[in-house]
């Protein structure tokens, strides 16, 4: 069974080699350039296992971009991959992993990404049976139009790529110019939220919060504007918003902590020690373990 790693890189010759040398073990790596003006290409074609293609231009959608590396990928299973990720597990592993998941009858698979400083994680459906009618949906945080019926141990750890310096406001960009779907909500008042547009981000994440129907992004989306309604000193508000992220999920150990940051005396001390016993079951974001 062949396997392919595909990316989709831009200005990445700070990370690309290590990112590359970790997926060495790939029968191919397909690398789409969306028109670096740094050594990226040269670095990425160094590496004996790649496949590297100049021929797209890049147009603030990454579905697109992804969707024609897709296109080049001739392996039987694919795998997403990021310029500044490493595949932490090893190869031997990861090629038995896809051939137990295969044999089972799955298509898609989940992974799991975890930040190298932090040590936040999440699972994305980032691997997958090439196949007809497999593609990527979305202009900015992408999602494959399948969903995923596994979950495997396979890691890819990452960090914040340089790059992102070349262009800040990309992501707040294409999603103000996005349809307002749910999702596209949700990572916009996110990323408002980041940026620290904390008013706006309050406005959209309560517009989201309509429409919502994901139990992990609605609890992820309460802690989100807890967080801005106390940093603008409405702390009722806050606690309220975070109180309902627990009802939701009372294993969400980061809403948990927030109410104790946000209580006096006794309740501090008590949220504190029921957040002990939360596991950060169905979180869409770890980062409180």
């Amino acid at each position: 069974m062949r396997l392919s790693a595909v990316m989709i890189v831009k200005n990445e010759s700070s990370v690309i080699d290590r990112c590359l040398a970790s997926l060495a073990g790939f029968d191919e790596v397909v690398v789409c350039d969306t028109g670096s003006q740094d050594d990226t290409v040269q670095k990425a074609k160094a590496h004996k296992n790649t496949r590297v293609f100049t021929d797209y231009t890049w147009d603030d959608d990454f579905a697109s971009a992804r969707n024609h590396a897709l296109r080049k990928a001739t392996g039987d299973w694919c795998m997403q991959v990021d310029a500044d990720h490493v595949l932490v597990t090893p190869m031997e592993e990861v090629r038995d992993t896809v051939l137990q998941v295969n044999d089972l009858g799955h298509s898609v698979a989940k992974i799991r990404l975890r930040h190298g400083a932090c040590g936040q994680m999440h699972m994305g459906a980032w691997l997958f049976k090439r196949q007809p009618g497999v593609f990527w949906d979305g202009r900015v945080h992408e999602v494959l139009n399948r969903t995923a019926t596994v979950e495997t141990g396979i890691v890819q750890e990452y960090g914040k790529s340089p790059s992102h310096d070349f262009d800040p406001t990309r992501n707040l960009r294409i999603l103000e110019m996005s349809d307002k779907t749910p999702r596209n909500l949700f990572y916009l008042g996110r990323e408002l939220f980041e940026t620290g547009d904390l008013i706006r981000s309050i406005e959209v994440m309560n517009q989201y919060l309509k429409v919502a129907t994901w139990q992990p992004e609605i609890c992820e989306a309460y802690l989100t504007l807890a967080r801005a309604y106390w940093v603008t000193e409405q702390g009722d508000l806050a606690r309220d918003a975070a109180l309902i992220a627990v009802r939701n999920n009372p294993m969400f150990k980061e809403a948990i902590l927030f109410l104790s940051e946000t209580h006096f005396e006794p309740w501090k001390s008590r949220w504190k020690k029921l957040a002990e016993s939360a596991d950060n079951e169905s979180v869409l974001f770890v980062r409180v373990t």
